[in-house]
């Protein structure tokens, strides 16, 4: 019933006030990175994904927006299974009406007989508003068309069931940082927990709870506390579907797990607050 409402949402908004194309079956395309100078022709798409799976050659979920003059290049890495194929397509096409030029699958092969799949949108950006968009590969704002953004944003929704944690990737490659082994011993662990203050949910006029009544909660939460800690919170006989929402806003609020317990009552994840500045915006991890 929800993917039903959201549709009909799509439908309903300015930009389908333009007739959309026919839905059809997009086309597939692979590419294999054992071949990597396979010549795309004139495709511009092709050869801005090709470049995107170049620079990024593992699983990644994201959005990315490559434009060329008049146009963009609109890629779905990996989309989450909450809309089919079918429906993704007629959101899509509903979104971007007579703006859309093709719509195709671009796979990158991987392992023995598997593949990465990506949608590739190609549409005509006849508006010259900007808006600024958080980078995931620079956690630094850039900037993007308005138009675009704001039917991504849209679809977004959709996919994720929630709004926090949308940005954009590059088909650049992203800078790579060294990471220093971390480790948490049980004693920091539990002084951590010790620590007086209150957890708090992520709505601003939500009560706030002491770290025992979390192990009691019972549904699915994130909490976080002052000084750079947030916990995901998973009751007993949680289901995956009451999962979702939850985990999406645990990834984006946090930038390194610590430590995770499991007890009769439930289980407790804990991590570190993310540096960026702006809550719900950073590259989440997938679910």
């Amino acid at each position: 019933m929800r993917i039903h409402v959201g549709l009909t949402l799509i439908l309903l908004t300015p930009w389908a006030a333009r007739a959309a194309p026919p839905v059809s079956v997009p086309a597939v395309h692979t590419f294999d990175p054992e071949r990597p100078d396979k010549s795309c022709a004139e495709n511009v798409p092709c050869a801005v994904w090709r470049s995107f799976r170049v620079n990024h050659p593992w699983p990644l979920q994201s959005y990315v927006i490559h434009e060329t003059p008049g146009y963009a290049v609109v890629i779905l890495s990996e989309p989450p299974p909450t809309l089919s194929k079918a429906q993704l397509v007629e959101g899509l096409t509903a979104l971007f009406a007579d703006d859309l030029v093709s719509l195709e699958y671009y796979r990158l092969l991987t392992g023995i007989d598997g593949w990465l799949e990506d949608v590739v949108a190609y549409i005509r950006v006849p508006e010259s508003a900007r808006t600024r968009v958080l980078s995931g590969d620079t956690l630094s704002l850039v900037d993007a068309p308005a138009d675009v953004v704001d039917r991504l944003r849209h679809l977004y929704r959709l996919q994720y069931l929630t709004s926090g944690g949308f940005w954009l990737a590059s088909t650049k490659r992203p800078p790579v940082t060294a990471i220093p082994d971390l480790r948490v011993r049980a004693h920091e662990y539990d002084s951590w927990l010790a620590q007086p203050g209150d957890w708090k949910t992520l709505k601003p006029a939500s009560n706030s709870r002491t770290t025992q009544q979390l192990h009691l909660e019972k549904a699915p939460g994130v909490f976080r506390r002052d000084g750079g800690l947030v916990a995901l919170v998973v009751p007993p006989r949680s289901r995956l579907a009451d999962l979702e929402v939850p985990f999406r806003h645990f990834a984006v609020e946090s930038d390194l797990v610590l430590a995770a317990t499991g007890t009769p009552t439930g289980s407790f994840l804990l991590a570190r607050q993310g540096a960026t500045a702006a809550a719900h915006s950073a590259a989440a991890l997938a679910f």
